[in-house]
């Protein structure tokens, strides 16, 4: 069973660097030509469906994307991106120590930001979801749409690195990974 991971299409506070979270902003024009790229992208992975987080950013994505696919879209809490509390919906110039603390955020597990949610707890939600997944459509072929910082937790607990670490890169807004492909570099 291929589960490909992919993040979002360019949202408008992606561009104006805006900490989205739980929050959301639409996706701008290249989110939307990302998406439209996406589905003519997975044509080649012969999906089943496509999972997608319940934040609005994902599930417009998925939507596009699927205009390419004719496939079904099923939508899910589990696959939101970290909560980082206080932190959300602003610049980089708006509460720089809070900033300083999410800058950290690969150096340990919980964040010093009021109402963040740690990396375990992200990945607790993400494992749960990966799990109900192979059980209830261990040959389907999955498309997730999520978010960045929720997909670099889950490369680095299906690789038994520390969760909070920096080992694997935010990906690239749209850009797909195959899970398999990740977990051949555990053998």
């Amino acid at each position: 069973m291929p589960i490909y991971l992919c993040r979002h299409g360019q949202t408008r506070w992606n561009q104006l660097g805006i900490l989205q979270g739980h929050l959301d902003s639409e996706l701008t024009e290249l989110g939307r030509q990302q998406a439209r790229v996406l589905g003519q992208q997975a044509r080649a992975l012969s999906l089943d469906f496509i999972l997608c987080s319940d934040l609005n950013r994902a599930r417009e994505t998925a939507v596009i994307a699927s205009q390419a696919l004719n496939l079904p879209i099923q939508i899910s809490s589990q696959l939101r991106e970290r909560d980082f509390g206080a932190l959300q919906g602003l610049s980089r110039d708006q509460s720089p120590q809070w900033w300083q603390h999410y800058d950290s955020r690969h150096l340990q597990d919980a964040l010093a930001i009021p109402g963040a949610e740690s990396a375990s707890s992200v990945w607790q939600r993400a494992h749960n979801a990966l799990f109900q997944l192979l059980n209830q459509h261990p040959d389907s072929n999955v498309l997730l749409i999520g978010h960045g910082e929720w997909q670099r937790i889950v490369q680095n607990g299906l690789l038994s690195y520390p969760l909070h670490s920096a080992h694997h890169p935010i990906p690239d807004n749209a850009e797909i990974w195959c899970l398999d492909d990740l977990l051949v570099e555990c053998a």
